[in-house]
């Protein structure tokens, strides 16, 4: 019975992070599993061909998906799937027309004779693709224990339906004849953060070129288990791995991840999974296992990761899910588990991809960062649900990225930042804003199957600069006036903000010029402040670098 007593309330609700990556589904464990077309005849999923996690097998020679994974049902509609020979040749590409926990449904026939062998392999594509956490019971659950950050305000994506009103061209009344529901579109989420990190730039910028970190040891993956091996395991936290490449301290990963895969705590299942071309039959993938950052003595930051972001200039841009899930103070189950009763409630918002970020560095502030975002989809979860990755929180604390180390916290503020224009540093800047825009398109596609589903494409990338501030000269109006652009290396735009803990964050823009000047004349005969904006075309290759304690999974 629906409890109608107690309303919902904000103290009782979890906004929380999930990565997006590609999914590897599951090897082909004999010569049928791909190769056989599997249509369903009744039921729900009649006409679709179905593709089940028992017939695909965590490594070639391992156990069943579905023993180890759970999907949740209807999230993965409209992402597309890859399927790939044991020689890891991609044969062709499916939108998922739905899915259920134990299979994903085709409305196409996926038999291909290049995949009539054992090896042969299925990926979901990353966007709109949330990981699955590890399987603790039957239930299906995602990885939905990341903190946010700092959050100031947050806006969890609205649904709009399209309605549809027709006449049918027939008499007898001035009411509407027929009506029916067109297309569902997500719309309007917006997160804004006290930025502790500056680890959001990767999603805005679209690429991770390089990832600077200290590993303690080496582990591997093993072939038949498809799970973590370390001689030296702390079962009591969560690991974070990096793909190894044979050098210390470097690692081989996606630009757009996985960037770092992570095995939680007590466990051994590697997150995201591998996908299947990472791992041969008798062979273990090599990982490195992450030093988790702290502080030395002197409170400065050791073992640091330091990224490198660039610009991407294709159509895919790295996206996120959202996962909110509303709970009664009377529910007493613990770990949540979403329920026919209202007491537990959760929606996920899939493909969250940044359109406008904004950094803003304020007087007397904290360095803040603005995300306005598009989403793919929103979903309810099932009755069957457990959010939060089926875990128990007693505190923010319990959170990955939820650092207790207070400096690695407190976010960076507007005084521990330094400013570089024209080839000459700005002492007295009071206000700074930086906006990094995608101008997003949203897109539907013929046989996306999915009336919830919308692609995200990347159109003109533009950045812009806003300023305000006391200056000596009148370099700033010169350059309004002159029709050339700044464009050399002494003189670029060069941003960095720098915690007393070593943590940074820097930019360089170049190739700029100002566009406005306000130089006003101040009633109370007091400094003139200068407000100018000045639009860059092109990020310095390499220059975007992010010193943090920030684990970012992709």
């Amino acid at each position: 019975m629906v409890d109608n007593t107690e309303i919902w309330t904000g103290a009782n609700t979890h906004l929380t992070f999930v990565p997006e990556s590609d999914l590897f589904l599951g090897f082909a464990g004999d010569t049928a599993a791909l190769a056989t077309a599997n249509s369903v005849e009744t039921g729900t999923y009649a006409g679709l061909y179905k593709l089940g996690l028992d017939e695909l097998e965590v490594t070639s020679s391992g156990a069943k998906v579905n023993t180890v994974r759970k999907l949740v049902t209807g999230l993965y509609a409209g992402c597309a799937a890859d399927f790939y020979t044991n020689g890891d040749a991609i044969t062709h590409s499916l939108v998922i027309a739905d899915n259920d926990a134990e299979a994903v449904y085709f409305h196409t026939d996926f038999v291909n004779s290049s995949l009539n062998n054992a090896g042969a392999y299925v990926v979901i594509r990353k966007y709109g693709c949330p990981i699955p956490a590890a399987l603790s019971s039957s239930q299906p659950t995602l990885l939905a224990d990341n903190w946010l950050g700092l959050v100031e305000t947050a806006a969890f994506p609205n649904v709009e339906v399209e309605m549809k009103q027709l006449n049918l061209q027939i008499g007898g009344s001035r009411n509407w004849t027929h009506q029916y529901k067109g297309i569902e579109t997500a719309s309007g989420t917006n997160i804004a953060v006290m930025a502790n990190h500056g680890a959001w730039l990767y999603y805005a910028l679209g690429k991770c070129s390089n990832i600077s970190h200290t590993q303690t040891a080496e582990g591997s993956v093993a072939d038949t288990t498809n799970s973590f091996i370390q001689s030296d395991s702390d079962a009591s936290n969560d690991r974070y791995l990096i793909e190894n490449d044979g050098a210390t301290g470097t690692g081989t990963f996606s630009s757009q991840g996985p960037l770092f895969y992570r095995v939680p705590k007590g466990g051994t299942a590697i997150l995201p999974p591998l996908v299947g071309g990472q791992k041969t039959d008798g062979a273990n993938t090599t990982m490195d296992l992450l030093t988790i950052p702290d502080l030395d003595g002197d409170n400065n930051i050791q073992n640091a990761i330091t990224y490198t972001f660039n610009e991407v200039n294709g159509v895919i841009l790295p996206s996120f899910t959202l996962e909110q899930t509303f709970f009664k103070s009377g529910e007493t189950n613990s770990p949540y588990s979403v329920d026919a009763d209202d007491q537990v409630w959760t929606r996920i918002a899939t493909g969250n991809v940044v359109n406008t970020l904004t950094l803003t560095a304020n007087e007397n502030e904290e360095l803040k960062v603005t995300m306005d975002c598009m989403s793919k989809a929103v979903y309810e979860a099932p009755a069957n649900y457990k959010p939060l990755a089926g875990k128990t929180f007693s505190s923010v604390a319990d959170l990955q990225n939820k650092s207790t180390v207070e400096s690695f916290t407190t976010p960076f503020m507007f005084f521990d930042g330094s400013i570089s224009l024209f080839g000459q540093q700005y002492l007295k800047i009071t206000n700074m804003s930086l906006t990094i825009n995608n101008n997003l398109q949203q897109k539907r596609y013929v046989g996306n199957y999915d009336r919830k589903s919308q692609s995200i494409v990347p159109a003109q990338r533009d950045y812009e600069l806003t300023f305000t501030g006391f200056v000596t000269d009148k370099t700033l109006f010169t350059e309004l006036l002159n029709q050339a652009e700044t464009t050399a290396d002494g003189s670029r735009i060069d941003l960095q903000f720098t915690k007393d803990n070593g943590e940074e964050i820097r930019l360089k823009f170049d190739d700029y010029m100002v566009i406005t000047n306000t130089w006003t004349i101040p009633d109370d005969k007091g400094p003139i402040a200068v407000e100018w904006t000045i639009k860059p075309r092109t990020l310095v290759e390499d220059s975007c670098t992010v010193t943090t304690h920030w684990v970012l999974q992709g």
